[in-house]
């Protein structure tokens, strides 16, 4: 469940063939020629026989309690990879900017993107000055760090449980596709791998899923 956008989203958590990691690092894009860098890299290596599949798993929540700073970041760069949820972004924002500081800074991070023509890298230290001195003008104290056990494993149930998209929110959701079973980007890979890939995948999605009714 994405706190940004404020529906259950497609997205990581991600776990990778470590013995394949080698082979990996010689499909990393050059900075600045993607906004997608990650996505690039397994969509290359699938294309040459390593496919990668989606469990259709509810894992977790997602950019809860990010520091000030990274929030203007990455909402600056939300500005740029999703232009087209922009005005149903800022609505949400706006809606609760009020009583949410976090996306109170969202906002100001895509307004910011919005209008601005510097390049963007996928980056954490870019935009940091700029996130800083709007701190300062707002008299903002920036977020210490976030204890482990800030959220328990109830509280994030219980979470994902009590959502219920309603107004904007809905609309969001539904910008997002979503499938009943898995999907298995095969990208050229031969078919012993492509079954062994989903074999693997809905193997995660039943053991998800047992826990979710255990618990």
């Amino acid at each position: 469940m994405d706190k940004l956008f404020g529906v259950i989203r497609q997205g990581g958590f991600h776990f990778y063939r470590t013995n394949h990691l080698e082979k990996a690092m010689g499909y990393l894009p050059e900075e600045g020629s993607t906004l997608r860098p990650e996505t690039t890299l397994v969509n290359s290596m699938g294309k040459v026989g390593y496919p990668w599949v989606q469990a259709n798993l509810i894992s977790g929540i997602h950019d809860y309690e990010q520091f000030y700073g990274d929030l203007y970041r990455k909402c600056f760069v939300q500005s740029r990879k999703h232009p087209h949820l922009a005005p149903m972004l800022k609505t949400f924002w706006r809606e609760y900017q009020a009583v949410d500081k976090d996306l109170q800074m969202a906002l100001w991070g895509l307004q910011a993107g919005s209008v601005s023509d510097e390049q963007v890298f996928i980056n954490r230290t870019q935009f940091q000055d700029e996130a800083q001195e709007l701190l300062a003008l707002k008299g903002w104290v920036e977020k210490g760090e976030l204890p482990a056990d800030f959220f328990s494993l109830e509280q994030i149930a219980a979470m994902i449980a009590e959502h219920k998209p309603e107004g904007i929110l809905e609309k969001l959701s539904q910008s997002f596709s979503y499938r009943d079973n898995i999907d298995v980007y095969r990208y050229g890979a031969k078919k012993k791998k492509q079954s062994a890939v989903y074999r693997v995948g809905h193997l995660i999605e039943t053991v998800g899923r047992k826990i979710k009714e255990k618990g």
